[in-house]
């Protein structure tokens, strides 16, 4: 299994077999690639019994050799006490020349010159979000090593990517994401391997079993190009890319490619065809349509609009629990794949009936008030409400009128046939960008349009409201140097007291305290932005990203390192995070909501304090 979201799942679905690397890798060096990780785990009686240090030894580093980094990768020394290196388990080098300048190099720094990446271990049975696997109680593994590789960052701009591993677990992170604490690629090697303990062990035969075994060997050559050594440098066959660069590129490709169709569906056909059917469908329509009734028309289809697209970003993205077999028969996915099928078969799709639309309304007053039985908690966040859009309660589509319009939201056309959109690929600000383009429509009255409603571009709709997309270049400008400076104050007020507490003579309990008290996690959260012309978010959810990011690698200060505090110091932050988890646990227990552990890590409690508090 595959996860996170540095490449887009149609990169990896379909594009990435029809790429040169795919199809230029001997078939050999794939089984050989197998055969050595099979060899690895064999000699391991329990790999769950196995302690970091065995982990490494025994699985690891005989993996990152069958990768092709053996003789490329140096293991760090760490010393003991209180004066121990918070230093990456594994620096990454280009090739034998580059480890050879790095062997001969005094110091962490100096080595670091020499590097392509990091990487960090951890023993086999460990959850890479959980708190407590990091270098300190109150930090996770994925905290750890997004704090090595910024750091790593600082010193070689050419570090770019970090490697996270348990030996089950591989985790691929970037620095140049847009949002590192969500942009890494996953692999589990234990459900690629079809080891014990990976997955329910189901009785698969005939064609379940033929196509089980076609996925984990699809799976087993993409995490090989992912993490083999050639993949993190420039390939002639690639234009002089790393495997890694052309992946993102052909990522973002498709994701333009997917926001330039879904864009113009949304609006030649679909928002205007919401328009329409709804004023067809409400039995209290005046006659003739007056402009004051057209625009309560344009707000009820843009909020119809967005609900259709939250439900199918929350759920590509299980933020809704999709995968629960008590939610998925009132999903939008159940009757978006039935409406597709139906669409194939040229099914005809009544008039007058209105199953399809009572269905998605049913999930909308779900979502918006939230379902114990099903295991959905109420998300009340405003566009679900009913006060927001009477009009959808009333004028209720017809199947043959409804049906069509969310098929255009669920397939697109790509090489001649319909493919499913997978709205895990398309950012929030893809669907933002979309939504500020949609203030320049206006439904007018024309007796000689379809059902007497013109949809026409308002040339000064966008101008009224003041609402232009501000490109992401721009938008990461903007918080370097608005916000980038008041973290960094945060952060040295920190390191001076730090310093001055070291010559203290209080108790040490005491000087912690004061330590506390200037904690960089805890006042980046202290800080409040305000955007008042926000348009659809872009900026804010960028920002997020970036708080949420800064709070998270300084759960643990790099400043520590080699101090009096270091190993006794815990950022207040860290409990916080530990209430807030265990009361969302409990209050899921009580009202059994389907929350999965991935959900409640550190780093999305982070954001959701960003939220919260700035």
């Amino acid at each position: 299994m595959t996860t996170g979201t540095l490449f887009t799942e149609d990169f990896l679905q379909r594009g990435l077999a029809e790429s040169p690397v795919w199809q230029s890798v001997p078939e050999a060096d794939i089984i050989a690639f197998w055969q050595a990780l099979q060899r690895s785990l064999d000699a391991v009686n329990d790999p769950h019994a196995l302690n970091e240090a065995q982990t490494e030894e025994r699985v690891i580093r005989p993996m990152l050799t069958a990768l092709g980094w053996g003789g490329t990768f140096s293991v760090q020394e760490k010393m003991t006490g209180r004066m121990q290196r918070d230093v990456p388990d594994y620096f990454l080098f280009p090739d034998s020349a580059a480890f050879a300048l790095a062997d001969a190099a005094k110091g962490k720094d100096a080595k670091l010159r020499h590097a392509i990446a990091v990487g960090d271990a951890k023993a086999w049975s460990i959850a890479l979000d959980g708190q407590g696997t990091g270098a300190a109680k109150d930090e996770t593994a994925a905290g750890q090593i997004l704090r090595y590789l910024l750091d790593a960052e600082k010193i070689n701009r050419g570090v770019q990517w970090a490697v996270l591993t348990s030996g089950r677990i591989w985790r691929l992170y970037y620095a140049g994401g847009r949002a590192p604490l969500d942009d890494y690629f996953e692999a589990d090697l234990a459900d690629i391997l079809a080891r014990p303990g990976a997955q329910p062990q189901l009785r698969l035969a005939g064609a379940i079993a033929e196509a089980d075994e076609a996925r984990r060997a699809r799976l087993l050559k993409t995490f090989f190009l992912a993490f083999r050594r050639p993949a993190f440098l420039p390939d002639a066959a690639l234009q002089g890319r790393t495997f890694h660069a052309f992946a993102l590129d052909e990522g973002r490709k498709w994701e333009t490619n997917v926001r330039a169709d879904l864009s113009r569906t949304v609006f030649n056909d679909v928002f205007p065809g919401l328009i329409r059917a709804l004023a067809m469908a409400d039995k209290a329509a005046p006659k003739p349509l007056t402009p004051v009734y057209l625009a309560s028309v344009r707000e009820a289809a843009l909020t119809a609009l967005y609900r259709l697209l939250f439900a199918l970003y929350a759920e590509d993205r299980d933020l809704l629990p999709s995968r629960d077999r008590k939610y998925d028969d009132y999903s939008l996915s159940h009757i978006r794949d039935d409406i597709a099928r139906r669409l194939d078969s040229e099914d005809k799709l009544s008039a007058r009936a209105t199953p399809y639309w009572d269905h998605a309304a049913g999930l909308f007053r779900i979502i918006d008030e939230g379902d114990e039985s099903i295991g959905v908690p109420p998300y009340n966040g405003g566009l679900f409400a009913k006060t927001r859009a009477p009009l959808l309660d009333t004028a209720k589509l017809s199947d043959s009128a409804f049906a069509p319009l969310l098929d255009k939201l669920s397939r697109t056309l790509k090489n001649g046939r319909l493919v499913r959109i997978n709205y895990r690929d398309l950012s929030v600000r893809e669907l933002g960008a979309i939504y500020e383009r949609l203030l320049e429509y206006e439904p007018v009255a024309n007796a000689t349009a379809e059902a007497g409603i013109e949809v026409r571009l308002n040339a000064f709709g966008r101008k009224n409201t003041g609402s232009y997309y501000t490109p992401d270049e721009l938008v990461t400008l903007i918080i370097g140097r608005t916000i980038g400076p008041l973290i960094e104050e945060r952060l040295v007020a920190f390191k001076e007291k730090l310093t001055a507490l070291k010559s203290d003579r209080q108790e040490i309990t005491v000087r912690l305290a004061e330590l506390q008290k200037l904690d960089p996690a805890e006042r980046i959260l202290d800080l409040k932005v305000c955007d008042p012309a926000m348009g659809s978010g872009h900026f804010l959810v960028s920002l997020i990203d970036h708080l949420a990011l800064q709070a998270f690698v300084n759960l643990r200060p790099e400043c520590l390192t080699g101090t009096w505090a270091q190993g006794v110091y815990a950022s207040p932050l860290a409990e916080r995070l530990a209430a807030i988890r265990a009361r969302i646990e409990a209050e899921a227990d009580q009202h059994k909501w389907t929350i999965r552990p991935e959900q409640l890590t550190d780093q999305n409690l982070i954001k959701r304090m960003v939220l919260k508090r700035c």
